[in-house]
């Protein structure tokens, strides 16, 4: 099956490699045959454990790889600003999971004060703007119990935003250039929509 995140990340070689929320890291270990050093941020201690056993098993693997165990915000506004380049950062099927999307999207704009790179990802969004979050419109939506390695950390609801909400969230941010790769589609088992999207400059 055609994946276009994997298709950009080919296409661009990046040297440094940020991917937020890898889950098993079935993604880390693709990524890191198209760059040469990928960080892996994850905050659940058992996804963290999977997602290196699929990197240390992969006999084909390119970069260096840290994976690291930590709260994604924490990570951004902390660490990641001392990294010595960021050329990509990966955000697929991690932001739609925050209580307050938009804060972490702002983290990113922060964070290209020094380091200018794209994001691109993959995520859920709300058909319909019915319920308000700080200034955004989107819908609330109910995690998995905690503890599912697919569920939120720390929050039982989540805001997915509507595909103008995400948009003006990465523009608020400071990222000049948002696309939807594709038109945001139904998805049949969540509700609401999915969509891939690039946001850069």
């Amino acid at each position: 099956m055609f994946d276009p995140l994997m298709a950009i990340t080919r296409l661009l070689k990046p040297h440094t490699v940020i991917e937020l929320g890898p889950c098993d890291g079935r993604d880390s270990v693709q990524i890191a045959e198209h760059c040469e050093k990928l960080y892996s941020v994850e905050g659940r201690e058992q996804n963290v454990t999977e997602t290196r056993q699929n990197l240390e098993s992969h006999s084909r693997r390119v970069a260096d790889v840290a994976v690291v165990h930590s709260e994604i915000q924490s990570y951004l506004a902390t660490i990641a600003p001392s990294l010595p380049r960021i050329d990509l950062v990966w955000a697929r099927g991690v932001l739609y999971h925050f209580e307050n999307p938009c804060e972490v999207i702002q983290s990113l704009g922060s964070l290209r004060e020094w380091h200018h790179f794209p994001v691109i990802g993959w995520t859920h969004l709300a058909e319909h703007g019915n319920e308000q979050h700080e200034g955004r419109s989107g819908r609330w939506y109910d995690e998995d119990p905690e503890g599912s390695r697919l569920s939120s950390i720390g929050n039982a609801r989540s805001f997915w935003l509507t595909p103008t909400a995400f948009t003006e969230a990465f523009h608020s941010a400071g990222f000049k250039n948002f696309a939807f790769l594709s038109e945001p589609t139904p998805h049949e088992t969540n509700g609401g929509l999915v969509a891939y999207f690039v946001a850069g400059e």
